[in-house]
């Protein structure tokens, strides 16, 4: 496990049962649960951006809360155990996606986020002491714990938390993870490359790392028809000939389009 801050992305090491059905030798998949899961939040985005739908059910404890005011603290629909705090704390500078959340499981949690926020006296209340007091005053704990939160980059509120052992990711946007995640950075998630016409960016890289066999991507995204002549004559095994007569009649490529310069270059 090379969880890099304590994050929640856990590791999982497999065996390479692909690869052992083809050679009858096994290997070492590294893939990370959190790499796997970033391109799930897209169909999430995309109904909230483009159709203005939420994903959080109507009914369910508002923000990221384990349990709803004022409800018996049996009914917690997450299946894990039900504390407090629970929720996502805006951050500094308060932008749309500078939150960070935080989860305390126990006493003992609750006791090192106090020390992280520098023992404020108001942690000290009983009514704060253990969890069902946590519980009871939700509103009250996360006006406090917020007002700590306000004043850092939710990436120090993460990195400070997860180093005395306390739950913490922040929110992030494609950008965040993209450019700023360290998880992602370690785990080379994004590697830029050289296009011939989009210049130098970003591509997102293969989520899981091979012992014997490493995956990576090494190559831009192709530009249209640029390998048509591997394909016919390499794969294919067609000839040159073969090659021009499927542009000459519109196989390859539509007659009344423009070609490439790079078609052209092939052609010769």
């Amino acid at each position: 496990m090379d969880d890099t801050g304590g994050m929640y992305g856990a590791m999982c090491a497999m065996t390479g049962l692909y690869h052992r059905n083809l050679t009858g030798q096994g290997q070492h998949i590294d893939l990370s649960q959190m790499v796997a899961s970033v391109p799930l939040v897209g169909p999430a985005l995309l109904d909230f951006t483009v159709n203005g739908r939420g994903s959080r059910r109507p009914g369910y404890p508002p923000g990221n809360r384990a349990h709803w005011p004022g409800t018996p603290l049996a009914a917690n629909y997450r299946g894990g155990p039900t504390v407090a705090p629970h929720n996502a704390y805006r951050t500094d500078p308060g932008g749309y996606n500078d939150w960070c959340v935080i989860v305390c499981q126990s006493n003992q949690e609750w006791q090192r986020l106090v020390q992280v926020m520098g023992v404020p006296p108001w942690a000290a209340e009983d009514r704060f002491a253990t969890v069902a007091g946590r519980l009871q005053h939700q509103e009250e704990l996360d006006e406090q714990i917020e007002a700590w939160t306000r004043t850092l980059n939710k990436y120090v509120v993460t990195e400070q938390c997860q180093a005395a052992g306390v739950r913490a990711l922040p929110v992030q946007s494609a950008e965040d993870r993209a450019e700023h995640d360290p998880q992602l950075r370690h785990r080379e998630m994004y590697l830029e490359m050289e296009h011939p016409t989009l210049g130098r960016y970003r591509v997102q890289n293969a989520p899981f790392k091979l012992s014997e066999t490493p995956a990576t991507n090494s190559l831009p995204s192709p530009m249209i028809g640029e390998h048509t002549r591997e394909i016919v004559e390499g794969l294919l095994g067609l000839s040159r000939e073969d090659l021009r007569a499927g542009f000459a009649d519109g196989t390859f490529w539509p007659t009344q389009r423009p070609r490439f310069p790079y078609q052209e270059e092939m052609l010769r």
